[in-house]
C-alpha cells in the first residue's frame, strides 16, 4: 500500500534520498507485551538492506498515528524506516466498542510502547532505534519496560498533563473539559465520546479518568487506584530512563510550556538532554503551537535538525 501525498520541493540542504511518492506505507499488526493486537504502519524507502537507524513514533494522547504521516514519510525519504502505531482504544487499535474497554496510561506505556519497541527489535535486529515522543508520548515512551533499547530520543513539546502548567488562556477551558466534563461523561457511558465534541478521538474510560485526576503537580496520582502497582511503576521507570535526548520547544505552545517541560524533565533526571527551540518556526504562525512541529510546512524550519539528531550527526 503506497502513500502519495502532494510532493514539496526540498531545499538544497535538505535533499531526500527518495521522494514522498516513492515511500511505501505498510500496515502492520503486532502484539503488545500483554498479547493484545495493535495496529500501525511502517514507512520505508524503496530498496532493501538493514538500516543503521529506525525511528519509532509515540503519538500524543488520543491522536492516531496517521496524522503524523508527513513527518514519518520525510524520515523514510531520508533513509530512516519509521514506525507509527496507535495505542489500544485509538485509531487502528480501537476495538468494536469502547464502552467499558479497559485501557489506562499504564497499558499505553508498559504494554503498547513496550510492544512497539520489541517488534522493531525483532524486525530490525541490527539497527539502532530512535524514539520520538509527541506531547504525553514522551512520558509513555520513557516508561516502557524496554525503553533502554532506544539509542536516543526526541521529545516534541513534552509535558506531563498537569493543567496548572498550561498557559492561562487555556487553563480554565481545559480544566472544565478534561477534569469535569470528560470524566463525568466517561462514568456514565463507559468511555468519553470526544469526537462528538470535536476533541479528537474517543477515549477509553480509564484513560479519561486518569487524565481527569491530573490536578496536582505530582506524577503518581490515579483516581481509580493502582492495586497492582503498574501505574506507579511507569513513573518509577522514567527516573532511570537515560541517554541522549533532544527536547523540541515550539513557539506559543499552550500546553508544553516552560513549566510543563521542566516538570517532565524533572521526572527523568538521568537524561542527557539538549534543548532545541524552533526559533525559525516563529516567523510562520501556522507552524507554531503544540502541533506545529508536525505540520508539513515545518519541514524546512524544523525537520532537518531532527533528522540529523536521529542519524547521530
Amino acid at each position: 500500500m503506497e502513500s502519495k501525498p502532494p510532493s514539496s520541493s526540498p531545499s538544497q540542504n535538505d535533499v531526500p534520498a527518495a521522494t514522498p511518492e516513492d515511500i511505501v506505507m505498510t500496515p502492520v499488526r503486532f502484539q503488545a507485551l500483554d498479547g493484545l493486537e495493535l495496529g500501525g504502519a511502517l514507512f520505508t524507502p524503496p530498496g532493501g538492506g538493514e538500516p543503521a537507524v529506525v525511528a519509532l513514533l509515540a503519538t500524543g494522547g488520543g491522536i492516531d498515528f496517521i496524522r503524523y504521516h508527513h513527518f514519518l514519510e520525510y524520515l523514510a525519504a531520508n533513509g530512516i524506516p519509521a514506525f507509527g502505531f496507535d495505542y489500544r482504544g485509538i485509531g487502528a487499535s480501537r476495538p468494536a466498542t469502547l464502552r467499558n474497554f479497559h485501557a489506562g496510561f499504564e497499558d499505553w506505556s508498559e504494554f503498547d510502547c513496550g510492544g512497539a519497541i520489541a517488534m522493531l527489535q525483532r524486525r530490525f535486529p541490527r539497527s539502532a532505534i530512535a524514539g520520538i515522543g509527541h506531547s504525553i508520548g514522551g512520558l509513555l515512551l520513557a516508561g516502557a519496560p524496554n525503553a533502554a533499547m532506544l539509542r536516543r530520543v526526541i521529545f516534541v513539546c513534552p509535558h506531563s498533563g498537569y493543567c496548572g502548567d498550561y498557559l492561562p488562556k487555556w487553563r480554565l477551558l481545559m480544566t472544565l473539559v478534561w477534569h469535569v466534563l470528560a470524566p463525568g461523561i466517561a462514568r456514565m457511558v463507559g468511555y468519553f465520546p470526544a469526537r462528538l465534541f470535536r476533541l479528537g478521538n474517543d477515549l477509553p474510560a480509564r484513560v479519561t479518568m486518569q487524565w481527569g485526576s491530573r490536578t496536582t503537580p505530582e506524577l503518581n496520582t490515579d483516581v481509580q487506584g493502582d492495586p497492582d502497582g503498574r501505574f506507579a511503576a511507569v513513573f518509577r521507570r522514567t527516573t532511570s530512563f537515560a541517554g541522549p535526548a533532544m527536547i523540541v520547544v515550539m513557539p506559543n505552545d499552550g500546553f508544553a510550556t516552560e513549566a510543563g517541560i521542566q516538570r517532565l524533565l524533572a521526572s527523568m533526571p538521568r537524561l542527557d538532554s539538549v534543548r532545541m527551540p524552533m526559533i525559525a518556526a516563529g516567523t510562520d504562525p501556522r507552524i507554531q503551537g503544540h502541533w506545529g512541529f508536525f505540520r508539513r510546512r515545518a519541514r524546512q524550519a524544523c525537520w532537518s535538525m531532527a533528522l540529523d539528531y536521529i542519524k547521530g550527526s
